[in-house]
C-alpha cells in the first residue's frame, strides 16, 4: 500500500501550473443604472472597476505565468478590455477586439480606456437589454482553447472562467448558456460564478456545479476585492487542501421555451428535447407534430 500510493504520487505530483483566467464582467447597463440606479456612491462601476483592477495585478503576482483576460458583456455583445501581453502566442487575432492599444499603458489605463471607448459607442436602445451571458461564455471557451493549444502540453496552462454576473438570469438565452456549459464540463474547464445583483443566478449554480466551480454572492458589494481575492483568487488546485465557500443548494430547475421562465413540471419534445410549460400539437423548435389525442378518446381507450 505505500509502494502504490508512493507510485500515485510519482504519477500525478503537485504540479505547480500555471492559471489562465477569462474573468466576463456584466458592464450592461440594465444593472449599474436601472438596479444600482446609476448614481450610487457607495458602489458604482468605476468603483467596481477599480477593485477589479487590483484583483487581476494580484492575480498576475501570485505566479510568473500567470494569464489573464478580461471580457466585458452588455447587450451589445462581448469586448475585451484586457489581455495579458504575449498571451496571444504571436498571433495578434484575439487583439482586435478591443482597441489598438490593448497592450499599452498599464492595467488599469487599458481597462478604462477600452471600457470608455465602448461607453461612447453603446446603443441607448439595447441599454435596458441583458447582457450577452452566452455570447461570454462561448467567446471564453474558445480563448481558454487557442491559448492551451498555444502553451502545449508542457506549459501546464489550467484555464477557467470567473462571470460576474449583476443581471438576473437572461431566460432567453437558456439553451446557449446550457451548451456553453457542457462544453466547459467536457473541456475540463472551471466555470466560478459571482452574483453581484441581489437575486440568486440559477445559470451560475449549475455553472459551478457542472464543472467543480465556486459559486457565491458576496453580502456587501462594497467589500467586493476580499472575497475575489480569498476565494477566487485561488487556483482549482491549491482549493481542496482549504475550506471554500459552498453553495448551500442549486436551482436546477430549466427554462420553457415558449414563455422563457423557469419551471418545476414541463412537458419535452421527443425529438430536440424541447421544453414546454403546456401542452403543444407541434414543436416551436423542430416543427414535429404530436398526436395528441382528447382525454375523453384517452380514456376509452384505456377502457
Amino acid at each position: 500500500m505505500v509502494a502504490g500510493g508512493l507510485q500515485d504520487n510519482n504519477q500525478n505530483p503537485p504540479a505547480d501550473d500555471a492559471s489562465l483566467l477569462v474573468v466576463l464582467v456584466d458592464a450592461s447597463a440594465a444593472f449599474w443604472d436601472v438596479q444600482l440606479g446609476g448614481g450610487s456612491k457607495t458602489f458604482s462601476l468605476r468603483k467596481f472597476f477599480e477593485q477589479l483592477v487590483v484583483f487581476v495585478n494580484s492575480f498576475l503576482l501570485l505566479h510568473t505565468r500567470n494569464r489573464v483576460a478580461v471580457v466585458s458583456m452588455d447587450a451589445s455583445g462581448c469586448h475585451f478590455l484586457y489581455e495579458t501581453p504575449g498571451a496571444e502566442g504571436g498571433s495578434g487575432k484575439t487583439t482586435k477586439t478591443a482597441s489598438d492599444s490593448i497592450h499599452s499603458g498599464s492595467i488599469g489605463d487599458q481597462i478604462f480606456q477600452n471600457l470608455k471607448n465602448l461607453e461612447v459607442s453603446n446603443d441607448p436602445e439595447r441599454a435596458a437589454k441583458p447582457p450577452s451571458l452566452s455570447g461570454a461564455l462561448s467567446v471564453a471557451l474558445c480563448y481558454a482553447q487557442r491559448m492551451r493549444r498555444v502553451a502545449g502540453a508542457a506549459g501546464g496552462l489550467s484555464p477557467r472562467i470567473l462571470c460576474l454576473m449583476g443581471c438576473p438570469d437572461p431566460a432567453a438565452q437558456y439553451i446557449s448558456v446550457m451548451n456553453c456549459l457542457f462544453s466547459a464540463q467536457r473541456a475540463n474547464v472551471v466555470v466560478d460564478g459571482c452574483v453581484l445583483g441581489n437575486a440568486e443566478s440559477a445559470f451560475l449554480q449549475q455553472a459551478a456545479h457542472l464543472t467543480g466551480g465556486l459559486y457565491l454572492r458576496p453580502p456587501r458589494l462594497e467589500g467586493l476585492l476580499q472575497y475575489l481575492h480569498s476565494v477566487f483568487a485561488v487556483d482549482v488546485y491549491s482549493r481542496r487542501f482549504l475550506e471554500m465557500p459552498r453553495s448551500k443548494g442549486v436551482d436546477f430547475r430549466a427554462s420553457c421555451f415558449c414563455h422563457k421562465r423557469s419551471i418545476d413540471i414541463g412537458f419535452v419534445c421527443s425529438v430536440c428535447l424541447s421544453i414546454f410549460c403546456q401542452p403543444c400539437t407541434e414543436c416551436s423548435t423542430c416543427g414535429t407534430r404530436y398526436d395528441v389525442k382528447p382525454a375523453s378518446a384517452q380514456k376509452r381507450q384505456r377502457q
